[in-house]
């Protein structure tokens, strides 16, 4: 069965004669809120009374000594420590000591001239390339160079001798060198081999690695002995 409340148009045309009550309770109503004023007087007192024993407002503040009056000009004094009958104020102020000024003696320069740059030298004497790098390995790297036959076990006895001088400067960067050569040399050889005999192979790789060992050590021998700029 539709109503009102379905749309418009069905709404009753005639006004009830009353209203059923609702079957819910009744709303409950908001507390009342609290005001400043409750339980205070609705007017201001008209008069005013001291609380009993209250000392009077003049003699809480004591009294600061004499007073001078606003309307009387300020008289320039002389200042603290000079006599009043002979300052001048548009006269300049005379110190009462006189300090001396502190006297600094210079210290001596200690001055030395710096020394001259070294000349680049360019021309290095062979000797002293062979001596930095080593004789008895420029000797097996330069025959294992001329016989490939040899140049293996002389690129191994190079390694040797390196090892053997760690003192040297190049040692490290020859040894890393050396090594190389060595193990590529088996390598390419043995795993790497396309040539018929292996050995001959190996020879060959070891030649190589030969010549370029000596043109290595040679060539930072050289870069060590002359000075860069």
């Amino acid at each position: 069965m539709v109503s009102w409340s379905d749309g418009v148009e069905y709404a009753p045309t005639e006004r009830p004669d009353g209203f059923a009550m609702p079957r819910t309770s009744p709303l409950e109503l908001p507390a009342k809120a609290l005001s400043p004023a409750d339980g205070h007087p609705d007017a201001a007192p008209s008069t005013y009374h001291d609380a009993p024993g209250r000392r009077p407002l003049e003699t809480l503040v004591p009294s600061s000594g004499p007073r001078r009056d606003p309307h009387a000009a300020f008289s320039a004094g002389p200042p603290d420590g000079f006599a009043s009958s002979s300052f001048d104020p548009r006269a300049p102020m005379a110190t009462t000591a006189v300090l001396d000024a502190p006297v600094f003696e210079p210290e001596p320069l200690q001055w030395e001239p710096e020394p001259a740059p070294a000349e680049p030298r360019l021309g290095v004497p062979a000797a002293e390339i062979a001596n930095a790098v080593g004789v008895p390995l420029l000797v097996c790297l330069a025959v294992g160079t001329a016989l490939w036959m040899l140049a293996f076990p002389l690129l191994v006895l190079g390694l040797v001798l390196v090892i053997s001088q760690p003192e040297r400067p190049l040692s490290p960067r020859l040894r890393a060198a050396l090594a190389v050569a060595s193990a590529s040399a088996l390598v390419l050889g043995f795993l790497v081999n396309v040539m018929d005999d292996s050995l001959y192979s190996m020879g060959r790789y070891s030649q190589l690695g030969c010549l370029v060992c000596l043109g290595l050590g040679l060539w930072w021998g050289w870069r060590q002995l002359v000075p860069q700029r």
